[in-house]
C-alpha cells in the first residue's frame, strides 16, 4: 500500500506514492505485511483481523522508513499511518511481543 502528500515528487507525479518495505525480523517470525492504515482506522482492522482467527500486531513508522523522497512530510506521515501485520494463530505458541 501506499501513501503519499503534496511534496513528495511520486504523489506530483500522479504516482500512487511509495512504498513501505516489510519489517525483516517480523517477516523471519512469520508475520505477514498487510496495508499501511490511517491511524484513526488501525483498530477497525485489528478487530476484522482478530475476527477472522489472526494474530494482528501494528507498528508506528520511523522517518528513515520512508526514503529521501519524502522528507517534507516524514513526521506527519508516521504520526498518520500505521503498519499492520497478521500470522496465523497457533495454540501453544509463545508470544513473541
Amino acid at each position: 500500500m501506499a501513501a503519499n502528500c503534496e511534496s513528495c515528487p511520486s504523489a506530483t507525479s500522479g504516482d500512487e506514492g511509495f512504498d513501505i518495505p516489510a519489517d525483516q525480523t517480523l517477516v523471519a517470525e512469520g508475520w505477514v505485511r498487510r496495508y499501511l492504515a490511517d491511524a484513526e482506522r488501525t483498530e477497525e482492522a485489528v478487530e476484522l483481523y482478530t475476527s477472522l482467527g489472526f494474530e494482528v500486531k501494528t507498528t508506528q513508522l520511523a522517518p528513515a522508513e520512508l526514503g529521501p523522497q519524502c522528507t517534507d512530510c516524514a513526521a506527519g506521515v508516521c504520526a498518520s499511518y500505521r503498519l499492520i501485520y497478521t500470522r496465523a494463530q497457533v495454540i501453544g505458541r509463545p508470544d513473541t511481543d
